[in-house]
């Protein structure tokens, strides 16, 4: 991969971003979360905090009457249906359907749902912690169903990605798409394919716009009450099996430009970090692993 430069621009109407979210909808994602009460499976867990992302990001874009049209925003899930036919598609629905790419304002103007999520609150009356039901803007359900088509998602992936520098003035004047892979790990393997996954992973990052190469980010969801490694700079910190070793080979590692603001979401990063979550079992860490991975490229006044 050709070496990248130092990722410094951030998030402008002149220097728009692109961010594309990889969303396992395999069977094995109606697990439920590690660490979440309640019984939040794997899928669930991911719509929530996809949902959450998308409306803090609109909350971050709006002044006053108007909404920044600062990126495009692509959601594409991946699985097999129970005959086996991949589907790898935008997850969009209602007057967002069949769109592979959305901007900020498009989403704030075309909520799919109210949901109604339990939120933590302080009583200043009680001096207590408390459960308060609010309802929830919502833009993207749960999905369950078959395999885990990893290497065709990363090819998709790249099409979007080249398509989107290949566009405008995005590959002279814009940070480079930032990807973001939610998946519990259970991937399939295609036989007949001669290339792997780690392949697909590197093509994807040696595109590039003028400020650097695509950044691949990987959460991987765990249903086991275990402790998330964030951020690894070393494969030692990772078990021993393929896939853990795999995910950290296939994650882009952190640009020195992002070390210090994404250590506001992650204490303790060094240099060689990769953009790595595993083993993620609740939900604090996927927010944490989400604004890392988004919010850094914010506008400076922003953050």
């Amino acid at each position: 991969m050709s070496e990248s430069p130092s990722h410094n621009v951030r998030l402008s109407s002149l220097s728009r971003g692109y961010f594309i979210f990889l969303v396992d909808q395999s069977g094995s994602m109606c697990d439920t979360f590690g660490n979440e009460a309640g019984g939040m499976t794997l899928a669930g867990a991911t719509a929530r905090m996809l949902n959450n992302w998308i409306e803090e990001m609109i909350l971050e874009a709006t002044k006053g009457d108007s909404i920044k049209d600062w990126f495009d925003l692509s959601v594409i899930g991946y699985r097999t249906d129970m005959e086996g036919n991949p589907f790898v598609s935008s997850v969009f629905s209602g007057n967002l359907a069949g769109r592979e790419t959305v901007t900020i304002p498009e989403l704030a103007d075309n909520v799919l749902f109210e949901e109604s999520v339990q939120q933590k609150f302080f009583n200043p009356a009680t001096g207590e912690i408390e459960l308060e039901a609010t309802d929830k803007p919502a833009w993207i359900r749960p999905v369950t169903e078959g395999a885990t088509p990893f290497s065709m998602v990363l090819l998709e992936a790249h099409r979007l990605a080249s398509q989107w520098i290949d566009s405008g003035d995005h590959r002279e004047k814009c940070l480079p798409p930032i990807v973001i892979n939610v998946t519990d790990a259970e991937y399939s393997e295609d036989d007949g394919n001669e290339f792997t996954p780690e392949d697909y992973a590197e093509s994807l990052k040696d595109l590039r716009t003028d400020d650097g190469n695509v950044l691949l980010f990987t959460c991987q969801l765990s249903p086991n009450p275990s402790d998330a490694v964030l951020c690894p700079d070393s494969i030692e910190q990772l078990p021993t099996d393929n896939f853990a070793r795999m995910m950290f080979r296939m994650s882009s590692e952190l640009p020195a430009s992002f070390l210090s603001q994404a250590a506001a979401s992650i204490p303790d990063l060094r240099q060689g970090a990769r953009c790595l979550a595993y083993n993620a079992s609740d939900t604090s860490v996927m927010i944490r692993f989400f604004k890392m991975g988004t919010l850094i490229a914010a506008p400076k006044n922003q953050r």
